[in-house]
């Protein structure tokens, strides 16, 4: 699967585990991820 360097993607479970690696993983400038998390932090 490709994915745009622009798209706008938007990622649950980022606070940890495959959701954070997904979210550092899909990270590109021009890329613009909203991540969703239950951890405060």
């Amino acid at each position: 699967m490709t994915i745009a360097g622009d798209a706008i993607l938007f990622i649950t479970g980022a606070s940890s585990g495959i959701g954070a690696a997904t979210a550092r993983l899909l990270s590109v400038p021009g890329r613009t991820i909203h991540l969703q998390g239950r951890d405060e932090a």
